[in-house]
């Protein structure tokens, strides 16, 4: 009985060190990992990472190291217009980390791509590209990851249009020479929006979070004046609300928040937020408090303040973004050269998406207003570039 149990057991052993010699090194590397396995092309990414935010390589970690074999050499971050070898392309991603961000970086043996902040990728941003076959003008709604790569087609025959924080989207198109169309394509729908209302013309427009209830700056005529009206999503209905503003008053923003509508519009040269209640008035909003954030700049706190604006030099454009205490020392300034800012929206962290032109044609950056890490979006297109709080389609890092 003796002999029986001491053979079994050297076979146990003798079958377990068998299966240890056997088991891939990267399933072993994966769950202890020695500095002589870390791949040359992760040196290189951390390298790349420092320069960037002029950092010292020892502050920055690898918090993630993941095998993948990419299906091109777009390396998981394709770009629009750009062509890749598609040939399966052994490689990693990784997950580098420093001063409590973390930054995506993808790469094969060789090269690497740099992915941005992993934050960005909760988010995406929105613009119109233009179609050739359609008689009213209209284009098609592009969605794009925030570092460039992504794009695709979710609404089609667009004019304009307002990201809405609860995923959809509230868009307008042109008719006739004379009229628009009000759609609203609920969150996680693509192609088919609802037409909501009708009318001469139509400024910003916000849903509520439940896509039931929606407002919009309207007007009738070339010659009125703005109103905002208020109706129930589903069919164009005669029975939408008008609420006056005053006269000359310009379209500036809207938005919902669990304390209802806001509207924000320009008058004499002064913006102002007002929260529209259920009684459809309008209080007027401490700025602070306001839900749509003021072009130019914002306030942080009551110490400091972001400032985005342009400035001329040498007869060319740039935009600067500033982060300044208040005693007027700055302590974050970044310049954008040849570009003419026109809109700006915080997207946490302390990124910007800032739109603007360059050329003629609309470009965008992100811009984080507290290490001075930017990057571009997207140039060259024909319609203003928006934020949409929506990931972009395929992108799982």
């Amino acid at each position: 009985m003796f002999r029986y149990c001491f053979s079994k057991s050297a076979i146990l052993s003798l079958a377990a060190l068998l299966l240890m010699c056997l088991t891939p090194n990267s399933a072993r590397a994966n769950s202890v990992k020695s500095p002589a396995a870390v791949p040359n092309i992760e040196k290189r990414c951390i390298a790349d990472l420092a320069s960037r935010l002029n950092v010292p390589v020892d502050e920055i970690v690898c918090d993630q190291s993941t095998k993948v074999t990419w299906p091109n050499t777009a390396l998981g971050l394709e770009q629009p217009d750009k062509m890749y070898a598609m040939m399966m392309t052994p490689g990693w991603k990784f997950i580098l980390e420093t001063h409590n961000v973390k930054y995506l970086y993808t790469a094969s043996d060789d090269f690497f791509r740099y992915g941005g902040p992993l934050n960005l990728w909760s988010g995406s941003a929105l613009y119109v590209e233009p179609s050739q076959n359609d008689p009213n003008l209209n284009g098609d709604l592009i969605q794009i990851s925030l570092m460039g790569t992504h794009p695709r087609t979710i609404m089609k025959g667009v004019t304009d249009f307002y990201p809405q924080s609860n995923g959809g989207v509230i868009a307008t198109r042109r008719t006739s020479r004379s009229g628009f169309d009000l759609l609203y394509l609920a969150p996680g729908k693509k192609n088919k929006p609802v037409v909501i209302s009708g009318g001469f013309a139509f400024g910003d427009a916000a849903v509520n979070e439940k896509g039931t209830e929606w407002i919009a700056f309207h007007k009738n005529t070339l010659s009125f004046n703005w109103n905002i009206i208020r109706g129930k999503v589903g069919p164009a209905s005669k029975d939408d609300q008008a609420i006056e503003i005053p006269d000359g008053a310009k379209p500036a923003g809207a938005a919902w928040t669990q304390k209802g509508f806001y509207v924000r519009y320009i008058l004499y040269g002064v913006a102002k937020t007002y929260h529209l209640t259920e009684q459809n008035k309008l209080e007027s909003v401490y700025e602070f408090d306001s839900p749509i954030p003021p072009e130019g700049g914002f306030m942080l706190n009551k110490s400091e303040s972001v400032g985005v604006g342009n400035e001329v030099n040498d007869g060319k454009t740039n935009t600067v973004v500033s982060r300044v205490w208040f005693t007027g020392d700055v302590q974050t300034k970044v310049i954008i050269p040849n570009f003419k800012y026109l809109r700006s929206t915080p997207i946490g962290y302390g990124d910007l998406l800032i739109s603007g032109l360059r050329n003629d044609h609309y470009a965008a950056y992100v811009v984080n207003f507290n290490d001075g890490e930017h990057h571009s979006v997207i140039e060259g297109v024909n319609s203003t570039i928006k934020y949409w709080n929506v990931p972009p389609h395929g992108a799982k890092f």
